[in-house]
């Protein structure tokens, strides 16, 4: 059902990668953190669309994964720290949702100092912030250090690669017998951090 959709993400995903990396190669280096999340936060929607197609996640999350921030960016945490699925996976067979609303309230609860530093480095990246009680600026994406952002860019891209294959590994997932896949999420999982690394 919503595969087509998936793959859209996961192209306009590459774009806004593209254009953060131009950006970062310009010495613009606020919006190319700013977009480089805005990539990933499209990313993880394609994942959250592929779920949704094997009834791995509730519609109210989907729904609300098409317009708010926080979804997406979770779901990019909770796969980073290994979370996602959180040895549930066998939960379909059960007739529930592996990621439903009070998932989504666990892993917020989880990883809130994560959630809190992505919307960070969106909103940093692209808006000056001032202290309203004496002037001074708190933050200016002018202020922003090269190196920083390349660090996060090549965090970005690994991101954007991992999407890409657990997108086509999930509507493989749908053909195939499921235990197998089953056992190579277990595996993924297990070895998630190694990506980050």
């Amino acid at each position: 059902m919503y595969v087509q959709g998936s793959q859209e993400c996961l192209k306009n995903a590459e774009h806004l990668f593209e254009d953060a990396t131009t950006l970062l190669r310009n010495g613009s280096f606020g919006s190319a953190q700013s977009l480089a999340v805005h990539a990933i936060e499209e990313a993880a929607k394609a994942i959250i669309l592929e779920l949704a197609n094997l009834d791995y996640i509730e519609k109210e999350v989907v729904e609300q994964s098409m317009w708010a921030h926080p979804p997406k960016k979770l779901v990019l945490l909770a796969m980073e720290k290994g979370l996602l699925f959180a040895g549930n996976i066998d939960r379909r067979y059960d007739k529930k949702c592996v990621i439903d609303k009070g998932r989504m309230q666990e892993l917020e609860r989880a990883l809130k100092a994560g959630l809190k530093d992505m919307e960070n480095k969106r909103q940093n990246g692209f808006y000056v912030k001032v202290d309203v009680s004496n002037g001074a600026i708190v933050n200016s994406p002018n202020n922003l250090k090269e190196s920083e952002i390349e660090g996060f860019a090549r965090k970005a891209e690994s991101f954007l690669k991992l999407c890409k294959h657990l997108c086509r590994l999930f509507r493989y997932y749908s053909i195939v017998d499921e235990g197998k896949v089953r056992s190579n999420l277990r595996i993924f999982q297990e070895n998630l951090e190694n990506v980050y690394a």
